[in-house]
């Protein structure tokens, strides 16, 4: 009897120790889970934040560079439309002064001489018919009529139509001549008297 209680008493002792050992596993294991949980979750929520801090960084750099090409497109269309500006006032200003020259009367090529000396001077519109009417020469025919307005005597200057005694001393006055057309600018001697002097000389051989 006494020996059935010892034996009764061990295995009570056993079977708590086996309990209290299986509880404390548990409890361990369970502990060892939740941590492992709460590292997993730690881990997963420092993954996130990395990932957000990535994102951030990748879309300040993209926003970035963004600004800079529109920037860089931004100086490129100020530069086209400043230079396109500069060519715009250079063509005016070309139109301009090719608008302001046609407008100052032609004067004649021979130095300047005071009026009174056989010297009047044509307008344009009358310079550019007597250029028209001169044209029909050839340049041999131009050569004698320049040597004779510029070296030609009275009795040579009276053999031309047209030309009396007062139009052949203007014309003298208002030597040297440079070109044929600059008779235009002799008192006396308008576009039509020039017309039938340039037929004088175009009938010459």
């Amino acid at each position: 009897m006494k020996l059935l209680i010892t034996y009764l008493t061990a295995f009570a002792v056993s079977t708590g120790f086996a309990l209290a050992a299986e509880t404390s596993t548990k409890k361990s294991s369970s502990k060892k889970k939740a941590s492992t949980e709460k590292a997993t979750k730690k881990s997963a929520s420092a993954l996130k934040k990395e990932a957000e801090a990535k994102a951030k960084a990748k879309a300040a750099a993209a926003k970035k560079l963004a600004d800079a090409k529109k920037a860089a497109d931004a100086k490129k269309a100020a530069s086209k439309t400043s230079a396109t500006s500069k060519k715009e006032s250079t063509t005016i200003a070309k139109k301009k002064s090719a608008t302001a020259k046609p407008s100052t009367a032609k004067k004649s090529t021979t130095p300047s001489k005071a009026s009174g000396n056989g010297v009047t001077v044509a307008n344009a519109a009358t310079m550019a018919k007597i250029k028209k009417s001169a044209a029909v020469l050839s340049s041999g025919q131009k050569k004698t009529m320049l040597s004779t307005l510029n070296k030609g005597t009275s009795a040579d200057l009276i053999k031309v139509p047209g030309l009396g005694d007062k139009t052949i001393a203007n014309i003298k006055a208002a030597r040297p001549y440079k070109e044929v057309t600059d008779l235009g600018n002799v008192t006396g001697v308008g576009e039509k008297k020039f017309t039938d002097i340039v037929k004088y000389f175009k009938s010459l051989k």
